[in-house]
């Protein structure tokens, strides 16, 4: 028998509430709230876009201050000089996604590191020519090995391999039994650490083992993972990963990526290249024969945005006053909580939890779903107009995703709003289908 119908709906509320009260005050980072502006409301969105830090604000203020009394000076002069950026961010990402600072690009975007990382790690004129991606692909990495392929004459159609659906979970031995019965024709995988849609995270360590154990490569997508959970590139000896830095990393939206690429890779040359790619002591030579650097930056391009760079800064300062393996407990104790919420207030709906309920397979966000995909996208409309901006993925995922800023009591306050738009049946009134930017 559920919870609900054991209890009236007033005395379950007010248990959900004082439990909630009660993680809240125990809570090892509820500092974490006072040190970002948080929008009204309940922000549940971290893993789209996280919220500015009060330090972010901080560096951006200061780089206004620079630019405006030093101008072009303020690459080498001033309380944080430009010039010295990269360097700083390659030491701040290093240990998040478990590498050596000298193994980390700063890449304009992730658009830009995935391209990049194809081009070292991808051979179009080998005899193995096809790329393994999972069947949720996110469209930047798709978009951005079709266009490589199609730039070497070959038809994506023909040489990007999926693992074939077997429901909204892929296991790890489907992907495994893919690469072996694909093993003669596909010389890559390209993977997410975290299912965008679903939250699932994957064994990056299995994937990258059974791999290699077929002479495959493997690059790994960290963009729903990275600065949530706790990496281990080198331990794993991975081959690349590529992130974007606005999401847990809690950086400015649309502000740089990054790439790992193992060091065994530091004699090849990338597709992309520019003036940042040459050895900081000979970039103002001017010399575009000078020899590229010997570590990560070789694979850097041009001048990147200075207010995106300083942005992050501040978003990395503030998480560094945690660790990654405290907020991932928390996350995963609120994770497993907002199961727990949806189990006990949302049954006989026709909701379920569409994210894997073992915490070792879940990534930073939950995916509600329901068995209706013309209930969802309403549902994810109504609870903005209370103040709870999830964001909708079809064909049926409403993603939440509690970050270290978040509270229990916010979480308790979230399912009970959808409860409520469900039952009134206020969801009703929104259209099926996705707003333009869902």
């Amino acid at each position: 028998m559920s919870a609900e119908k054991s209890f009236p709906i007033s005395t379950l509320k007010s248990h959900l509430h004082a439990e909630a009260e009660f993680f809240d005050a125990v809570d090892p980072l509820s500092f974490m709230r006072e040190e970002y502006f948080l929008p009204e409301g309940i922000y549940l969105d971290g893993n789209s876009l996280g919220a500015m830090s009060r330090q972010e604000e901080f560096r951006l203020d200061e780089y206004k201050e620079a630019r405006r009394k030093l101008g072009v000076r303020a690459w080498t002069e001033g309380s944080n000089p430009w010039f010295w950026l990269n360097n700083t961010l390659r030491q701040k990402m290093a240990p998040l996604i478990g590498a050596k600072p000298g193994e980390i690009s700063i890449m304009p975007t992730v658009s830009n590191a995935i391209t990049q990382a194809v081009s070292v790690l991808y051979d179009p004129d080998g005899e193995r020519k096809g790329v393994l991606v999972d069947s949720n692909v996110f469209p930047t990495d798709g978009r951005a090995i079709a266009a490589y392929m199609r730039d070497h004459k070959l038809n994506p159609n023909d040489h990007i391999h999926t693992v074939p659906a077997q429901g909204e979970i892929t296991e790890e031995k489907d992907i495994v039994a893919t690469m072996e019965q694909l093993k003669d024709q596909v010389s890559l995988v390209v993977w997410p650490t975290v299912d965008y849609k679903t939250g699932q995270l994957y064994d990056t360590a299995l994937i990258t083992r059974e791999a290699h154990d077929r002479g495959i490569k493997v690059l790994f997508d960290a963009s729903h993972s990275f600065a949530m959970v706790p990496h281990h590139a080198n331990d794993e000896d991975a081959d690349g990963y590529v992130w974007t830095d606005y999401k847990w990393a809690n950086g400015s939206p649309g502000t740089v990526g990054g790439m790992y690429l193992n060091s065994r890779y530091q004699i090849e040359e990338g597709v992309l290249s520019g003036w940042w790619a040459a050895e900081e002591d000979d970039q103002f030579d001017m010399d575009w024969l000078s020899p590229l650097a010997n570590d990560a930056r070789r694979f850097e391009s041009g001048t990147l945005s200075v207010p995106a760079l300083v942005s992050l800064l501040g978003a990395l300062e503030t998480l560094e006053t945690t660790t990654v393996a405290m907020r991932r407990e928390k996350s995963l104790k609120q994770t497993g909580h907002l199961i727990k919420l949806v189990d006990t207030l949302l049954p006989e709906r026709g909701f379920y939890i569409a994210t894997p309920r073992d915490p070792r397979r879940r990534g930073g966000h939950i995916a509600l779903a329901h068995e209706n995909p013309a209930v969802a996208a309403p549902i994810n409309e109504a609870l903005k107009r209370y103040g709870v901006p999830p964001d909708f993925r079809p064909p049926r995922f409403i993603r939440l995703a509690p970050a270290c800023y978040n509270t229990f009591q916010e979480l308790v306050d979230t399912i009970l709003i959808a409860r409520d738009v469900y039952d009134s049946g206020e969801y009703l009134q929104f259209p099926g289908t996705r707003r333009i930017v869902a």
